[in-house]
């Protein structure tokens, strides 16, 4: 009716939804393109500002589903997130070269070295293989190294597939979990866009929630799990 294709369409209402959980940046850009008396470092921030909306609209993103690869790298915004909950990144055990130049981990674990075989400690930044078995083992190790105490806080992105066992497990371990607001954008190995056919979630594990809240809370709703509750306590 409005004359747009299927793409360009749900590119529109995924930029919407991503620009009404970020209201306060599109009031930022508004303050500073309506200022007479804008500085050259002013405008330079517009500029920024309008860079990171419009890549939340571009119309040629291709879903993740069905992709011959399973390699996605996490956007520099998301880390920014991460590390003002931890403080930094000590580990990334499901990574790469390409992926380290945002994540920026202390330690890291490539396809080759199998950071399913590694012990994990201290912060860690995990965003793992989506496809199984893979997404099911890095869950699975990621709670047995936390319940070690090896791991002192983390923070996993996933899909939101709530009804797997995996998701279930680590739902039942987090002390808290960020589900997204829309989708990320996520890039390939050939730097192609592409956002997931589902939504994200965040698991954090550690014990500043109020931090993880504070910052997620910016990209998506926070639920804190009810832990050691049976069937019979419901």
């Amino acid at each position: 009716m409005l004359g747009f294709a299927a793409p360009m369409a749900r590119s529109l209402m995924f930029g919407a939804q991503w620009c009404g959980s970020n209201w306060q940046l599109i009031l930022e850009l508004e303050d500073l393109l309506t200022d007479p008396h804008a500085t050259r470092e002013a405008l330079s921030r517009a500029g920024e500002i309008r860079r990171q909306i419009s890549k939340h609209f571009q119309p040629i993103l291709r879903g993740t589903l069905g992709r011959r690869h399973n390699e996605w790298y996490t956007p520099g915004e998301v880390i920014k997130l991460a590390r003002a909950v931890m403080g930094d990144i000590d580990m990334d055990p499901a990574s790469s070269e390409i992926a380290q130049q945002t994540v920026r981990a202390r330690r890291y674990f490539n396809k080759d070295q199998n950071g399913l075989r590694q012990e994990w400690n201290g912060r860690v930044w995990l965003n793992p293989p989506y496809a199984q078995p893979l997404i099911d083992r890095f869950i699975a190790k990621l709670l047995m190294e936390w319940r070690a105490k090896r791991i002192s806080a983390c923070i996993a992105l996933t899909n939101n597939f709530t009804d797997t066992a995996w998701f279930q497990d680590a739902a039942s371990h987090a002390s808290a979990i960020c589900f997204t607001q829309g989708r990320i954008i996520f890039c390939d190995p050939d730097g192609e866009l592409g956002r997931p056919t589902q939504g994200q979630s965040y698991f954090y594990f550690g014990s500043d929630r109020e931090a993880f809240s504070r910052e997620f809370s910016r990209v998506g709703m926070i639920v804190r799990p009810e832990t050691g509750l049976s069937l019979h306590d419901c």
